[in-house]
């Protein structure tokens, strides 16, 4: 961000900056006071290169190419003084917003992969859905429904307290709804906007096609609930906030996204929505909007 925002065209009436490598690495490095290595290597992840351009052809069915602009927006151009990158600045503001978007779901540039990008694309990861998690428990604040998120060991404190089986894994939000009186068991996940098919196919392979598909984790993790209905709703009980004026007698799941999933329609046994689809929904309802994935406690 710092070169798109300092550079300006070359005063020859060339609107776009059109820069000195060399020079460019020197200048950012002073201006920020980091290693010109450290700059030179940011700068070239960022930059589209005509050779690698040649030995790496992009093809039209794979998103995923490394070597495109997409989560680049600088492009390498040859000069007779010497190599030269020339960029958009609004392009190259939205390539770089793709590309933090990006990092979320472990995808750096090449040059800037490291021995510990791995683990620390995992704790930005892991980051990334705690906060999705906060930001769905507050939104659901909001319609009255109250309970606890990341709830990956036990539900309830003292006496009351239910332990979670390590089979069934992470209840991502628990909570009751005031206003419908009933459980609500929400799963969070963290979706990217993706708009090409084979994105979309690994979406449906995340969420309904794979062994492990997020749709029969979930399914897992609710059946657990109300299979132990009463132990947990008096856990419930037990949690600072939660108030219930009447035993609940329904449960309803729902799988909430960041954004619309394409695999929503694929999945029949409770509502994919994205936060704000759930939001809007309920607000115009005046309650819980849906009917697939409420299932009554007993019986």
């Amino acid at each position: 961000m710092f070169v798109i925002d300092n550079s300006v065209g070359d005063g020859t009436g060339f609107d776009l900056p059109f820069l000195d490598s060399d020079k460019l690495v020197e200048f950012v490095s002073e201006g920020l006071a980091l290693p010109r290595e450290a700059v030179a290597n940011a700068i070239q992840g960022f930059t589209v290169s005509k050779i690698k351009l040649e030995t790496d052809r992009p093809m039209i069915w794979e998103p995923k190419h490394e070597h495109r602009a997409f989560r680049r927006g600088f492009f390498e151009c040859q000069h007779s003084t010497g190599p030269h990158i020339m960029f958009s600045k609004a392009m190259a503001k939205e390539c770089l917003a793709i590309l933090s978007k990006s990092a979320v779901f472990g995808q750096l540039p090449e040059s800037w992969r490291g021995t510990d990008s791995k683990q620390a694309l995992s704790r930005l990861s892991n980051a990334a859905g705690k906060w999705f998690e906060h930001v769905v428990q507050e939104n659901l604040g909001n319609l009255q429904i109250v309970g606890v998120s990341g709830a990956s060991n036990s539900i309830g404190i003292g006496a009351a307290r239910v332990a979670i089986p390590g089979n069934v894994g992470e209840l991502d939000f628990i909570g009751f709804s005031t206003v419908d009186s009933m459980i609500l068991v929400v799963e969070c996940k963290m979706s990217r906007d993706s708009t090409e098919p084979r994105l979309f196919r690994d979406d449906v392979s995340d969420f309904v096609r794979s062994k492990a598909s997020y749709r029969d984790k979930f399914i897992k993790k609710v059946q657990w609930v109300r299979d132990n209905a009463d132990a947990v709703i008096a856990a419930m009980k037990s949690v600072p906030g939660v108030t219930m004026r009447e035993i609940p007698s329904r449960i309803a799941a729902v799988l909430v996204t960041y954004v619309p999933s394409i695999a929503a329609p694929l999945i029949l046994e409770f509502p994919c929505v994205s936060i704000t689809e759930f939001m809007v929904a309920y607000e115009l309802a005046g309650g819980y909007p849906y009917s697939i994935g409420v299932r009554n406690i007993r019986g």
